[in-house]
């Protein structure tokens, strides 16, 4: 039995403008819409969302790490020196010293002086710590309005004298 030609070409229309309508529709609904918890977002809302829980990951992260390495907090982005300081009283801790005291001279150049939380210059850098330079609570050698920041230079903990209005990065010690 054979099918009446009309029928065909009605069935094809209906499939081709379900196709048409179909293909059109889903790109924008795609664009407009995306779940996340069960809930309706907008795409770039859910893309925000997304890079600011991977990004709070990496604080985290970066917070155990840190922890780890024997510091009680440490910054996710770079301060200046007062800024560091209201950063480790926020937390509940302090910036380390260098040889124990809140000014010192040449003598923190001494292969060997004591940094809270880095051991001492010239040992190897604290596991889990990021390479970086990171401002210390004592006062610096080259005037007013410079501090001691520790670094990593040649592989092992190092001190330098460093302008207060610089950017630096901060750890903090009990």
């Amino acid at each position: 039995m054979t099918r009446p030609l009309f029928r065909d070409l009605s069935f094809l229309a209906r499939f081709f403008v379900f196709t048409l309508v179909f293909s059109l529709s889903l790109p924008a609904v795609a664009d407009a819409f995306l779940t996340r918890g069960g809930k309706p977002q907008p795409l770039e809302a859910a893309r925000k969302a997304e890079e600011e829980r991977r990004a709070e990951e990496e604080v985290r992260k970066l917070q155990e790490r840190a922890k780890s390495a024997g510091f009680i907090a440490i910054s996710d982005t770079s301060m200046t020196w007062a800024d560091a300081k209201t950063f480790c009283q926020q937390q509940g801790g302090k910036l380390p010293l260098i040889g124990g005291k809140e000014a010192l001279g040449s003598e923190a150049y001494t292969q060997g002086v004591s940094i809270d939380g880095f051991g001492r210059s010239g040992a190897s850098w604290p596991a889990g710590l990021p390479r970086g330079d990171y401002w210390t609570g004592t006062q610096g050698t080259d005037g007013p309005g410079f501090s001691w920041i520790v670094g990593v230079y040649g592989g092992v903990v190092s001190v330098t004298n460093c302008l207060q209005s610089n950017q630096r990065r901060v750890v903090c010690v009990p």
